[in-house]
C-alpha cells in the first residue's frame, strides 16, 4: 500500500508544502476455513458412549505464520483430540475434535471457538451438531407380578420386551435370578 503526507510549516522563508510518499506491504496470518465446509461440524447420529471424530482444517492464506493458541468447546460432550496448529503460509493443518454424546436424542446446540493469530478471524466460530442413539428396552407390563409362591414352586408369566432404540439389542439368554 501507499499513501501520500502532506507537511505544511507556517515559518517565513520555508517551503509551504512538503508531499512525503509513504509505501509498504502488510504481513500478518490469514485464516480459511477449508472444512467443515458451510462452517458447520455435523456429526449426525453417534453410539451413545462411543466417541466419533471429525476433521476441521484449516489454511493460512497470509504471510506469516497462523498460530493457533485455544480451541474451546460450548458443551462437554465436545473435545479436541489433537495438538493446536502453527500453520505456515500458504499452507493447510488439521485438528480433530470429537463427539461422545452421553444419552439418546439431540446433544443441545453447540459451538466451538478457534482462538488464533489472525487479523481476519482471530475468534473464529463453528457450528457443533451431534446426537446420540442407543438400543433401549422397554417392558410391557412394566411390573410383572408372580404373586405368592411357595419354597420350589415356579410359575410362569408373559411379557414384552421392545427395542424403542435406534440401535439392534442383544439379549443373553441362560441366567437365573436368585
Amino acid at each position: 500500500r501507499s499513501a501520500v503526507v502532506t507537511v505544511t510549516s507556517h515559518n517565513p522563508g520555508t517551503v509551504p508544502a512538503q508531499n512525503l510518499t509513504l509505501s509498504g506491504n502488510g504481513f500478518g496470518a490469514e485464516l480459511t476455513l477449508v472444512a467443515p465446509a458451510g462452517g458447520a461440524l455435523v456429526f449426525g447420529a453417534v453410539t451413545v458412549g462411543t466417541p466419533a471424530q471429525l476433521p476441521v482444517t484449516l489454511r493460512n492464506d497470509g504471510n506469516a505464520d497462523l498460530t493457533v493458541s485455544s480451541i474451546t468447546f460450548s458443551r462437554p460432550e465436545y473435545t479436541l483430540q489433537s495438538p493446536l496448529p502453527t500453520i505456515n503460509p500458504a499452507q493447510q493443518g488439521t485438528v480433530n475434535v470429537q463427539c461422545l454424546p452421553t444419552a439418546r436424542g439431540p446433544v443441545p446446540a453447540a459451538t466451538m471457538t478457534i482462538n488464533n493469530n489472525s487479523y481476519n478471524q482471530p475468534a473464529r466460530v463453528i457450528n457443533l451438531s451431534c446426537s446420540g442413539q442407543n438400543g433401549e428396552l422397554r417392558t410391557n407390563p412394566v411390573t410383572v407380578d408372580f404373586g405368592n409362591l411357595a419354597f420350589g414352586m415356579m410359575a410362569t408369566r408373559t411379557f414384552l420386551l421392545e427395542n424403542i432404540g435406534e440401535l439392534p439389542v442383544t439379549i443373553n439368554t441362560g441366567a437365573s435370578v436368585i
